[in-house]
């Protein structure tokens, strides 16, 4: 079946409450009811007869997930494994890889903070280098960013890896993820496509444009129930990568599998159990599959999101008397639009950091506690901007809740707004 969008879908197909505004999809999903009740399903089959579960049951299911996520961003099936989250899946690789003290990590001014953290502490407890490509938008066009990734490589010899998103969390922004892995590839070094906002909102073909990693949230825009995420590792890395933590299925790097089969399956048999969690979210990814199916299919979801969005920047942008946040070819939008806030400029150049970080919270809270709808913001290239997601539940009546919380939250720090 096919059905209409905006507030027809919410209603049917959602359990927002009935006082919220769901702006900001993009951090944490939402689960569809109809998914909900296979993943609530499948806890009940699993407490029935768990051991059953855990021994039998689990490792078909999980191949049969497997199979079907591989289709979905088109990569090798036994190059795809499942983690909790995309900042679990990051740590993976990292921490995995043979690093040593001087490597350098690529990665852009935009990477997300806790992967950034993961750097740092790759840093500080190994002496693995961080090279960051600082980002400008909106002056930067994709071909610029190419170019900025290829000087930093560049100017850094001992470059082993380059890490760049899909989109990226804050501001929200398509970056030219494909031109980027080709990039990594003509210079010789480790491509990994932070992915967390990539299944179900931008078109994934893995199996052309061949990253080394490749990690990304399920539950964001897949509408898997949370936490579930999928990594993809090059079957070159199989033996390099290991689970975190490290538990019963580890073998040694140097280890040689008894069988061609051994070896084929090394990274799957390895990720299907590390431990005793809760399967059920990303086994519940074929329930999310058929649901997105009867709505229409992935082309429709796109298409409606990324139009809302075009639609909900021309507004807010209006009804700020500011801006959307976008380069001259227009490729940085998709279903999350970023939209500059009229702050004054002698409040931007006089702010001190605890300034800033205090207007952050206020943004961060007073939506919530009096609108009951909450709007990430950011400060980026001298600027704050808000991210806005949107989604099929959506319309654009919603978003006049957004602006408005934001503009009541900007009153609540003097000076802030411009006159």
């Amino acid at each position: 079946m096919t059905t209409t969008f905006g507030h027809t879908a919410r209603h049917k197909f959602w359990d927002f409450d009935s006082q919220n505004t769901p702006l900001n999809h993009g951090s944490f999903g939402a689960t569809p009811k109809d998914v909900e009740e296979k993943r609530f399903e499948l806890i009940r089959k699993i407490e029935k007869n768990t051991d059953k579960f855990m021994r039998v049951d689990l490792y078909k299911m999980e191949d049969e997930t497997r199979e079907l996520v591989s289709k979905w961003i088109n990569s090798e099936k036994l190059n795809t494994v499942f983690v909790p989250n995309a900042s679990v899946g990051f740590n993976t690789v990292i921490r995995s890889l043979p690093l040593k003290e001087g490597d350098v990590i690529v990665h852009c001014s935009t990477l997300y903070g806790a992967c950034d953290k993961t750097l740092q502490f790759m840093e500080n407890r190994y002496g693995v280098k961080s090279a960051k490509v600082d980002i400008t938008y909106p002056e930067d066009s994709d071909k610029d960013i190419v170019e900025k990734f290829r000087k930093v490589i560049k100017e850094n010899p001992k470059t082993k890896m380059v890490i760049f998103d899909t989109v990226s969390s804050m501001p929200g922004c398509l970056l030219p993820f494909n031109e980027l892995t080709q990039l990594c590839k003509d210079l010789d070094v480790l491509s990994f496509i932070d992915g967390a906002h990539g299944i179900g909102l931008v078109e994934l073909n893995l199996k052309e444009n061949e990253p080394d990693f490749f990690v990304s949230n399920l539950h964001k825009w897949g509408y898997v129930p949370r936490g579930a995420a999928v990594l993809v590792v090059a079957k070159k890395h199989h033996n390099k990568i290991h689970t975190l933590p490290v538990s019963h299925t580890y073998l040694d790097d140097e280890f040689e599998a008894a069988s061609e089969l051994d070896k084929s399956r090394r990274l799957v048999d390895r990720f299907t159990f590390v431990g005793t969690t809760d399967f059920s979210t990303h086994l519940s990814t074929p329930a999310a599959v058929k649901f997105r199916e009867q709505i229409g299919g992935e082309e429709a979801i796109r298409n409606y999101c990324f139009e809302l969005a075009k639609k909900v920047g021309t507004f807010a942008a209006d009804f700020f008397g500011t801006e959307v946040l976008e380069n001259a070819a227009g490729t940085l939008t998709t279903a999350m639009v970023n939209i500059r806030l009229p702050v004054s400029e002698k409040w931007l150049n006089e702010a001190s950091a605890e300034d800033k970080e205090h207007l952050l919270q206020v943004i961060n809270t007073y939506p919530l506690e009096n609108f009951d709808t909450f709007v990430p913001p950011v400060f980026h290239n001298g600027k704050l901007y808000i991210r806005l997601s949107c989604q099929v539940y959506n319309e654009l009546s919603d978003y006049k809740v957004g602006v408005q919380s934001v503009k009541e939250a900007l009153k609540q720090v003097p000076g802030v707004l411009a006159e």
